[in-house]
């Protein structure tokens, strides 16, 4: 017998108790967790139902991409900062405190040459143990990638209220918090917004490339030692 994880939309509550009853019934098809590892996602709630402790929102993005509602966070609901590729996050007051630096010392892969995502292991993209969101937020939630971050812009308006506010046609939104930038043992906030992307830069080894606004939204390089919010999506 094949074991199957089911991640599926439906539009209202008599769509999911339909489809849960024939999926209950078919003979060879076994549900992890039973019905749990059922979605359902109103496209009219913002935030929706928690996803591994999670709560996301449907943007109804083409590729079907569902986005956190917050950045990582620890277990007093802190936003946590991360260098990129490295899965242990810091909350500002753990930074300042000096418990951790963000430089070019500090970085899990080196200082100098990376050990990893390097142009030879020829990796554009973060691996799923190297992951915060994965590693952190559990289940299926990933880091978006830069192609996803811009199909998140190219498919919403913006709003500059201090964060960024994503609005989707369809009426929901999600805010992108202005965390600032982790350099050394300081928070950098300024008007510039800055969120890791999961994709490795295409011309530069020591950056990834971020999420980030100034005047409009794009994604940027930036170097891998500094430290950014992360975001987390689920993909189908």
């Amino acid at each position: 017998m094949e074991n199957k994880r089911y991640l599926k939309k439906f539009n209202n509550q008599s769509d999911y108790e339909s489809q849960k009853n024939k999926v209950m019934g078919m003979p060879h098809v076994v549900l992890l967790n039973d019905i749990k590892e059922m979605v359902f996602v109103s496209k009219n709630a913002t935030p929706s139902d928690p996803f591994n402790g999670y709560e996301y929102v449907d943007l109804g993005l083409p590729s079907g991409t569902l986005w956190a509602t917050k950045p990582i966070t620890n277990a007093d609901g802190e936003p946590l900062y991360f260098q990129w590729g490295d899965t242990e996050g810091w909350t500002a007051e753990q930074i300042q405190n000096g418990e951790k630096s963000f430089n070019r010392d500090s970085y899990k892969f080196g200082k100098d040459y990376p050990s990893k995502y390097n142009g030879d292991d020829k990796k554009k993209i973060i691996d799923i143990e190297d992951d915060a969101a994965h590693i952190n937020m559990g289940g299926n939630w990933r880091i978006p990638t830069k192609e996803q971050f811009e199909e998140l812009i190219a498919n919403t308006t913006q709003e500059d209220n201090g964060d960024v506010k994503m609005i989707a046609p369809n009426g929901n939104f999600i805010n992108i918090l202005n965390g600032g930038t982790a350099i050394d043992n300081e928070i950098s906030k300024m008007a510039i917004k800055r969120i890791w992307t999961a994709s490795l830069s295409e011309n530069d080894i020591d950056s990834g490339y971020c999420f980030y606004t100034l005047g409009v939204c794009g994604c940027k390089e930036e170097y891998r030692y500094l430290g950014y919010y992360i975001y987390g999506v689920l993909s189908e």
